[in-house]
């Protein structure tokens, strides 16, 4: 099971630090340009959750995290791991979260994973100082 989380982590980190993070509901396709300078065949991209928009807010007490979620309530896994890929918390639910508290999280860098259950996810990095 860490495999699996450590896996969704660092497939997290690539998306939130390239700038091709793409939320659509089309599959889509990129050039892909290797380190030499030569193009390669286009690649079909990874369908994150359609149609979906997330929010992220720290509140100024550093208690909660505020999520706005955009889109109707369904059965969704949400996961808070640190960017190295250890699962701080997993909650399975059916209605719409709008806060976490985060009371007990140490300052740092997390990131909040929300998946459906064809496996299509959503992710957001938040940082706590």
């Amino acid at each position: 099971m860490k495999i699996h989380f450590s896996i969704w982590a660092c497939l997290a980190l690539i998306l939130l630090n390239s700038t091709l993070l793409i939320s659509s509901t089309t599959p889509e396709s990129a050039a892909i340009e290797s380190a030499d300078g030569a193009k390669k065949d286009a690649k079909e991209l990874v369908e994150l959750l359609p149609g979906r928009q997330l929010l992220l807010t720290v509140n100024d007490n550093h208690q909660t995290l505020d999520v706005k979620l955009s889109g109707a309530a369904e059965n969704l896994e949400w996961v808070i791991f640190q960017p190295k890929g250890e699962v701080i918390s997993r909650i399975s639910t059916s209605s719409k979260i709008d806060e976490i508290k985060i009371n007990n999280l140490a300052a740092g860098r997390y990131v909040l994973m929300i998946r459906d259950q064809q496996n299509r996810t959503l992710f957001k990095a938040f940082e706590l100082n």
